[in-house]
């Protein structure tokens, strides 16, 4: 589901849920599934599994040997172009996130940390976007590019 198992067991609301519900709604990111979704029957209309995306990716990571094997295959057919390193450190990060020992989900603050690290690694990724001719050049320092980002959200915010 996309509830810490420490707040359905004790009501207990802690950052340590917030991080967990965090690893869910990245996990809902990378598959396009929701956090808990059904299988109706056709023959009786009735519900007869529960799925948690969750469990969908826990699955899908498990082989610690090449995890993109499988990743790949749970990846949202939206998501045309992305970089495969980046996808898999989002993935293993959500994983870290809903870690059953609250004590090993890491805090926001290293949450934020390692996206921005995987944002720097993604932006030196060679990406073409298909029918628009942009282009971002691996060659381009990520810190030159952060500061043009930054620029171009600071106008729109303003505007």
């Amino acid at each position: 589901m996309g509830i810490a198992a420490r707040y359905i067991r004790d009501g207990c609301v802690t950052a340590k849920s917030d991080v967990y519900s965090y690893g869910v709604v990245l996990m809902e990111l990378i598959t396009g599934k929701p956090a808990l979704s059904r299988t109706v029957s056709t023959e009786n209309n009735q519900c007869t599994e529960h799925r948690s995306v969750v469990t969908f990716m826990l699955s899908a990571l498990e082989d610690d040997h090449n995890p993109m094997a499988h990743l790949v295959q749970c990846v949202d057919p939206n998501l045309t172009h992305y970089h495969k390193d980046s996808l898999l450190q989002v993935a293993l990060l959500s994983k870290d996130c809903v870690d059953d020992d609250w004590n090993r989900r890491p805090d926001m603050s290293k949450v934020a940390l390692r996206l921005s690290h995987i944002l720097e690694c993604s932006m030196e990724w060679e990406v073409v976007l298909p029918n628009r001719g942009r282009k971002m050049h691996s060659g381009i320092k990520t810190q030159h590019l952060w500061r043009e980002k930054r620029k171009v959200s600071g106008k729109i915010l303003r505007e």
